[in-house]
């Protein structure tokens, strides 16, 4: 009987104590900063450490802070939107390590959203065209937060939202700057085919061939298609990541198989005609094997006064085409090394940029005379709304003058609505996304804790009833 009570006791301690160390763990989770050998304590691009917009032309600066809790020597990268790495460095064990990189020029590459991260923590960045020419005013925001956050923040039902800001307007002329609040819901999915206006075609093959160095031969075709349209039209091409068709490059992944320019034309075709693509697919095929590319239009561009070909960026030079027996980009590069005696080296990489230019540009022509022969090419779409303001207030800033905007505002939104907040002057955005969560997780917490402090209270009198029959 002895011998039961003695490892009754241990054991009805520690039946007792699971739940509620189950229950601390719920209250007190780990930090994610804390897991791994690296812990990033900064990260900021351009001064932000949440999400924000740059202009185009803005280069890019990260700095960082991070420290290597580990007993070895390790590495941590810099990366953009999951592919390329900007920059790597070593980290000794026991060390913590400022660091600071850039700038990176990107020139509108990446227009829409790329994602920076550094470890564990990401800022996504919005490119959008800015131009302050005959305004003489831009509005600099140098703080913006909802609830004290100013990435993602999560607030109660029937709270109160305070938004605290400050901005200068540096320009020479008042601007208007507008603080909105909209529900964020998804547009209805739009049926193809999609809205349309005639591309220039030239433009088009300009594009191609610039969109060929930037990120490839199925990126450049497959932009130079998309990109006027987001400029004429608007949604739903401006949802539309160009950047997606980088994986034809080379031939699909670099493995030179079906021409990267192709696999990008033919994206483009048949996301905007849909079921109609598949006759433009084939005349763009048949172009392809029966055209000498890269075509003469190029010698005619060379000529010009101010050529489009920089000699300093690209090889302004006079090449002769070839025509590829089949769409294989090997067939089509071998093709071309026999009958225009060449070889590998930078006109082998500017012959691509062309025939980028041209692939994109016929398949132009085709979407254009498509859109011409349709019966019903007015092409009635009706885009729906993203979302209608719930809030949206207005402040005028005078030249030279700082704002600062404390606005609380009370809501009666349910819980698991999203919003978004955004603060929009001339020449610059931020905003803030926000979503409502439940109240009772409060009381849910609360619920925790007195279970816990009942638990051990519950042990403490049993284990003291033991030891006092012991």
């Amino acid at each position: 009987m002895n011998r039961l009570k003695k490892y009754l006791l241990p054991s009805i301690l520690v039946l007792i104590s699971a739940p509620a160390l189950m229950v601390s763990l719920i209250l007190n989770p780990a930090s994610a900063d804390t897991e791994g050998v690296l812990i990033v304590h900064e990260f900021e691009v351009n001064g932000h450490s949440d999400n924000f917009v740059i202009g185009t032309d803005e280069a890019v600066v990260v700095r960082g802070v991070v420290e290597n809790t580990g007993s070895d020597d390790t590495t941590i990268e810099l990366v953009m939107n999951g592919r390329y790495h900007y920059e790597r460095w070593e980290i000794e064990a026991g060390a913590t390590k400022e660091l600071e990189s850039g700038p990176y020029e990107h020139h509108g590459w990446y227009e829409g959203v790329f994602l920076m991260a550094l470890g564990e923590k990401e800022i996504e960045i919005e490119v959008v065209e800015r131009s302050d020419e005959g305004t003489g005013s831009h509005i600099n925001i140098h703080s913006f937060t909802a609830n004290g956050g100013s990435g993602l923040i999560r607030i109660e039902e029937n709270d109160f939202i305070k938004i605290d800001a400050k901005l200068t307007n540096e320009g020479d002329e008042t601007v208007e700057v507008d603080l909105v609040f909209k529900k964020r819901s998804e547009a209805q999915p739009m049926a193809q085919p999609w809205p349309y206006v005639k591309l220039d075609v030239e433009e088009v093959r300009l594009l191609g061939h610039k969109g060929h160095y930037e990120n490839s031969c199925s990126y450049g075709a497959f932009n130079a298609i998309v990109e006027p349209l987001k400029r004429e039209i608007g949604h739903p091409y401006t949802q539309v990541p160009t950047y997606m068709l980088h994986f034809g490059r080379g031939g699909f992944v670099g493995e030179g198989s079906v021409c990267g320019a192709l696999i990008g034309a033919v994206a483009a075709l048949n996301l905007i005609a849909g079921e109609d693509y598949r006759p433009l697919g084939e005349e763009l095929i048949k172009y392809y094997k029966e055209e000498e590319l890269p075509t003469a239009i190029w010698d005619e561009y060379l000529e010009m006064e101010n050529s489009p070909i920089d000699p300093e960026m690209y090889v302004a030079e006079s090449m002769d085409g070839s025509i590829s027996p089949t769409v294989d980009c090997g067939d089509s590069l071998e093709t071309w090394y026999e009958e225009a005696g060449e070889e590998q080296g930078p006109r082998r990489n500017e012959r691509c940029g062309r025939l980028t230019g041209d692939v994109a540009a016929r398949a132009a022509e085709l979407l254009n005379e498509w859109y011409e022969n349709r019966d019903n090419n007015e092409q009635e779409h009706t885009v729906l709304p993203v979302s209608d303001a719930i809030f949206h207030k207005t402040y005028e800033v005078m030249p030279g003058e700082s704002l600062r905007i404390d606005e609380a505002i009370f809501h009666d939104w349910e819980a698991f609505e999203r919003y978004t907040v955004t603060l929009k002057g001339h020449g610059s955005q931020e905003s803030i996304k926000v979503v409502v969560s439940e109240e009772r997780e409060r009381s849910n917490n609360i619920f925790y804790l007195v279970t816990m402090m009942i638990l051990i209270f519950i042990a403490g009198m049993v284990s003291g009833q033991l030891m006092k029959k012991n």
